[in-house]
């Protein structure tokens, strides 16, 4: 007869503890396999960037193909030759190994009269105007070595607005950046990826290149064994209560 009447509100609760618990292990679960996921989208990131930026150097035209092909040129090594504009210059907020300062971004015209943009490197907050560092305007033709990188960049929720008036930077913006240092005759001709230069040693010592971060955060190991040890742990405790509940019933 007892197994033909209602059930119980312990019986209740415990159905309803269980149904929450298949549902939070799922969850867990899930959290860990995504991030397994990223775990090879990152190891394969870091492995394209450990490649190409050690890889053999890259001519301009050489990127201008992988663009056009598959728009990923991100991380190759480049050499190119033009004359910097320094009156154009853009000043990118950053802080290089705790200290804060700016990344000074210059456009250069190449030999076929188009345009690159050239991240030249750190300066420290002080040196912001280019007449603390005029020693570092190298003049006529120079030959550039450096990272190519692309303009793609989200604003983040945190990051303050670029304020053109006062040539501070945050994020790059392709069309902000043209807008700002260039006549409109000559924006259609800028290159659709950037350089980060290498460190030219120049007189004075400022701007630095070779800034280019390469080395990736890659956690999602972690990341994925703490959630499925979460999901291990809370089958153990609901074992354990089960168990519990069900010697109180006999």
């Amino acid at each position: 007869m007892t197994g033909n009447l209602a059930p119980s509100s312990r019986s209740a609760k415990l159905l309803w503890l269980s149904l929450l618990t298949l549902l939070a292990v799922i969850i867990l679960v899930g959290l860990g396999s995504w991030q397994w996921q990223r775990l090879a989208w990152k190891e394969g990131l870091i492995q394209k960037i450990e490649s190409r930026a050690t890889g053999p150097e890259r001519s301009l035209s050489e990127i201008q193909t992988l663009w056009q092909r598959d728009r990923d040129v991100e991380y190759y090594r480049i050499r190119v030759r033009g004359v910097f504009d320094y009156t154009k210059e853009l000043h990118f907020y950053t802080v290089e190994n705790g200290r804060p300062g700016w990344r000074i971004v210059v456009p250069l015209t190449l030999p076929d009269a188009f345009l690159i943009f050239v991240d030249r490197g750190f300066v420290p907050l002080e040196l912001k105007s280019a007449k603390a560092r005029a020693e570092g305007q190298i003049p006529g033709a120079v030959d550039i070595l450096g990272i190519v990188r692309g303009y793609k960049q989200e604003r983040g929720l945190f990051v303050p607005v670029n304020d053109l008036a006062k040539n501070e930077w945050y994020w790059r913006s392709y069309l902000e950046m043209s807008e700002a240092s260039l006549e409109p005759s000559k924006r259609d001709k800028v290159r659709p990826f950037l350089i980060e230069s290498d460190d030219l040693k120049l007189s004075g010592g400022w701007p630095r290149g070779g800034v280019t971060r390469l080395s990736l955060s890659n956690r999602h190991l972690q990341y994925a064994l703490t959630w499925w040890g979460l999901a291990l742990t809370l089958i153990a405790v609901y074992g354990v209560f089960v168990r519990g509940q069900l010697r109180k019933t006999k």
